[in-house]
Formats: structure tokens, C-alpha cells, sequence
């Protein structure tokens, strides 16, 4: 159980920076001022640091429940319809966030709107139009590591807590776009 609450512990940061820097621009924008680099680029070199580091928590995570030695996976681990499925949701999911990048620019995507820059409102698919969705960035990514999750994960792990992780790393992403819209 420790080993899930760390990995939870992982996912978590990014969106508390998250929260801090929608609600607390001024923290950012001081410290960025400060080492002469742009608010929203150093917020996207951050932002992928601190996925990898969610991404080695949880890959930490599998290993440790399923033994430690990688053995169970290579010996357990068959591409199945389920698998089949996560693939193609994950691919899914990783196309719906290249649409985000490309409607909302780097400066629309790491907050600019907070830190001063002009940011036009995007009514370009995933956030205008027939099929439109409400935070498909965060859409895309709650996609992404479900199926991440159901590629690598063998049962001992959903015995073990990876529905845990699953669900709060859900809830965080929920919580970043709840926060978005109402503070």
C-alpha cells in the first residue's frame, strides 16, 4: 500500500502546480522574470519533467507489485482484445491532444492567458464545432494513461491497487479542470 500511495503521491504534483499557477500566476511569472525565460515555455519544460517523473513512479509502482524481477510480465503478458482496444484508445486519446496543441498554440495550452499574452479563443475542433469537448486536453490524457495502464498491467496488479491509482489520477485531472473553471 505504501508503494501505491507514493506512486498517487507522484501524480498528484503536477496538478497542485497546476492549481498554484492558475490561482498564483504572479509566483511564476516573478520567477520566470527573474532567470529571463518565457512563462509559458518554462511551464511546458516543468510540466514534462514532472511527467516523467509520474511516469517512473507508476512504472516503479508496476514493477514492485508484480515481484520486482520483470519475469511475471515477460512470462504473463499477452496482447489480447482488451489490449487491442487500449491501443487504439491510446492513440485515440494522443491524437485528441495533437489537436489541442495545434487549437491552442503553446501559450494556450501552459496558461499564457494567466501570465498576460494575448491567447484568442480557440472554436476550432477539440473545443469548437460539431464534436467539441469540455478540457479535451484533459480528456486526452485521463485516455492516455488508462490505456497506458491497461498495456502494462498484468492482474496482480488491479489486485493490488492499480484501480486505485487509476481512479485518483482520474479524480486529479478532474479536479485541475474543475479548478480551471471555477477559481
Amino acid at each position: 500500500m505504501a508503494g501505491t500511495a507514493a506512486a498517487c503521491a507522484a501524480i498528484a504534483v503536477p496538478h497542485v502546480v497546476y492549481l498554484i499557477m492558475w490561482t498564483r500566476p504572479e509566483i511564476w511569472l516573478r520567477r520566470c522574470k527573474r532567470i529571463g525565460r518565457d512563462p509559458c515555455r518554462e511551464m511546458a519544460w516543468w510540466m514534462v519533467a514532472m511527467k516523467g517523473i509520474q511516469a517512473i513512479a507508476v512504472l516503479l509502482w508496476l514493477w514492485k507489485v508484480e515481484g520486482g524481477s520483470g519475469r511475471l510480465w515477460w512470462e504473463t503478458w499477452t496482447f489480447n482484445l482488451y489490449r487491442a482496444f487500449a491501443v487504439v484508445l491510446f492513440c485515440a486519446g494522443q491524437f485528441l491532444n495533437v489537436a489541442c496543441y495545434k487549437a491552442l498554440g503553446l501559450n494556450g495550452i501552459y496558461y499564457g492567458v494567466k501570465y498576460g499574452k494575448k491567447v484568442p479563443w480557440s472554436h476550432e475542433w477539440p473545443y469548437g464545432g460539431k464534436f467539441s469537448l469540455r478540457h479535451p486536453q484533459y480528456v486526452a490524457s485521463v485516455m492516455t494513461v488508462w490505456c497506458a495502464m491497461l498495456l502494462l498491467s498484468l492482474d496482480v496488479h488491479y489486485l493490488n491497487g492499480a484501480y486505485v491509482i487509476l481512479g485518483f489520477w482520474t479524480a486529479c485531472y478532474v479536479a485541475t479542470a474543475l479548478s480551471e473553471d471555477l477559481l
